[in-house]
């Protein structure tokens, strides 16, 4: 199972009071307010707390598609996953890696995927690029992970020449929403 998707598992297991020292720790002892958010949103919900989520997603799809059509957009051009395109098995984080696309799910709006250019020889992702990022609301665990310590990124990008870099076109006209054939 990936890494990611094995971690929020087995955390929605565990007892609410455990969950929730766990987050006080991750937030205040290592700075992490996005992990530890995380952690205390899984979890088993009731269905008045499945209600009220689903109400604020449509709050949410509707405020978003207001700013959409009040800005006259036609479409949104926005990255697909925080760095270039794996090789096939090239890494177990990919559900991590593609959180940008997670904000169209919930808004169920249609959006396709468009290669725009490769990785050149040399390319790096500078340690200025991503470190201190927390402060503009990244997990920097997630950060380490990726670009730091954990070494995805450097296990992607080597011997990654020619691999594509894409963004994701999100289509905005109203009424295509669960549309993805569009």
């Amino acid at each position: 199972m990936e890494p990611t998707v094995k971690f929020i598992l087995t955390v929605s297991a565990w007892p609410r009071w455990f969950r929730a020292m766990v987050t006080t720790l991750i937030h205040h002892v290592l700075r992490d307010p996005i992990t530890a958010s995380t952690i205390s949103l899984v979890g088993n919900k009731s269905a008045a707390q499945c209600n009220a989520w689903v109400a604020r997603r449509q709050t949410f799809r509707q405020e978003f598609n207001d700013f959409f059509h009040s800005g006259q957009y036609d479409a949104l051009i926005a990255p697909v996953i925080t760095i270039p395109a794996p090789k096939i098995n090239g890494t177990k984080m990919v559900s991590a890696l593609a959180t940008s696309t997670i904000l169209y799910n919930v808004l169920d709006y249609p959006a396709g995927v468009v290669p725009v250019t490769h990785v050149q020889e040399g390319e790096i992702m500078e340690d200025e690029r991503w470190k201190g990022r927390e402060k503009e609301g990244y997990a920097w665990m997630f950060l380490d992970q990726v670009y730091g310590r954990g070494g995805v990124y450097k296990e992607i990008v080597k011997d990654g020449v020619g691999l594509p870099v894409g963004v994701q076109v999100l289509h905005s006209f109203v009424g295509f929403q669960g549309a993805d054939e569009v």
